[in-house]
């Protein structure tokens, strides 16, 4: 049994090694892989890019309704918002895209300056965010009180993790590891199948001692090397954001692994380039949606929403957006890559059978 299976084991790797080379000749392929690379990287830097110049966003809970506040509303040096309570002000500044600062304004406040005490307030910032920004954030909001109170003011700024429902800064790049993860696996493999044909040397392949299973393994392995690849660049780009590494690539390999048997089941059933291309994007579509929908919960019936994370997309980026976060109850990510692990087996087992079918 045991030399059985390094048999299989070598005979896997053998198709796999082949599988690597003749990708690296393959320009089609390269391309995509450097593509898929460029968009993580754009991802990340997108809500960066895209945020309007503007003054400093500050969030406030006024505990009192003080004359400050209104002072700081009709302020123009200032991106001002006012919240009903500590918790729901919290909410939205773990929501945020670029640095913003969120602040508590005591009761009392207004009497301790006219009484000429030296104001100190409590501000709070994610922690995601570098501390220059943060500070170079602190000091203008600082400065700003001062010029309106005539005195300065001291911030103390608490930082604060991001919860697992937060949006703001991790859904872009969560976007484009769902995206890139989808793309690579569903493409590469589809792309070495057609070349083969077209060298023929896909026949010496379904005649060579390799089983139907060692096919379908081999041509998985090769997928998910490319695909941890791009995602391993990713990381790298995102390594401020990424909290849980391990995580990150359960969730990458496991997605991966879903795209490449949907690839392959597309290799199987394409001839050429032109179509590869149309029936992916076809195919896209409808996996992103729920994505879409699992972002947009409150616009669409709870029916549609409780659907969509049985897809094993939806369940790739909210393990994805997990691993961005501190703390992660297993509820929030076990089932979700329990959903990709059945899904992967599933189509790999159907395009086992697939090429059992052309074999004979």
């Amino acid at each position: 049994m045991k030399r059985t299976l390094i048999e299989n084991l070598r005979i896997v790797w053998a198709i796999t090694a082949k599988d690597l080379i003749d990708a690296l000749k393959n320009k089609n392929i390269i391309t995509l892989v450097i593509t898929c690379v460029l968009v993580v990287i754009t991802y990340r830097y997108l809500p960066a890019l895209t945020a309007e110049d503007g003054p400093p966003t500050l969030l406030v809970y006024d505990e009192a309704e003080s004359q400050f506040a209104a002072a700081l509303w009709e302020s123009s040096a200032l991106a001002y918002y006012g919240y009903p309570s500590k918790a729901v002000m919290l909410d939205y500044l773990s929501n945020g895209e670029v640095p913003e600062l969120g602040l508590v304004i005591p009761a009392g406040f207004d009497a301790a300056v006219a009484a000429g005490n030296l104001p100190q307030l409590q501000g709070y910032a994610l922690d995601l965010f570098d501390d220059a920004d943060v500070l170079a954030l602190k000091r203008s909001v600082e400065d700003e009180f001062a010029y309106l109170l005539g005195v300065p003011v001291l911030i103390s700024v608490e930082r604060i993790p991001l919860q697992v429902e937060s949006g703001g800064l991790t859904v872009m790049p969560a976007l484009g590891f769902v995206f890139v993860s989808l793309i690579v696996g569903m493409l590469v493999i589809p792309h070495m199948m057609i070349e083969e044909r077209e060298r023929k040397t896909i026949d010496a392949l379904m005649v060579s001692p390799a089983s139907s299973m060692q096919i379908i393994l081999s041509k998985a392995l090769t997928g998910l090397i490319y695909t941890l690849i791009v995602l391993s660049v990713a990381l790298a780009f995102n390594w401020a954001l990424i909290e849980h590494a391990w995580l990150f690539l359960l969730a990458g390999g496991l997605g991966a692994l879903f795209s490449i048997a949907l690839g392959i089941l597309l290799g199987l059933g394409i001839q050429t380039r032109q179509q590869l291309i149309l029936w992916a994007w076809v195919a896209l579509i409808p996996l992103m949606l729920p994505v879409f929908f699992s972002l947009m919960d409150d616009l669409f019936p709870e029916w549609l929403i409780l659907i969509s994370r049985w897809i094993p997309t939806a369940a790739m980026f909210r393990v994805f957006r997990t691993s961005m976060v501190t703390t992660i109850p297993l509820e929030y990510f076990a089932p979700q890559l329990l959903i990709l692990l059945v899904s992967a087996v599933l189509l790999l087992l159907v395009d086992v059978g697939l090429i059992r079918r052309l074999d004979r």
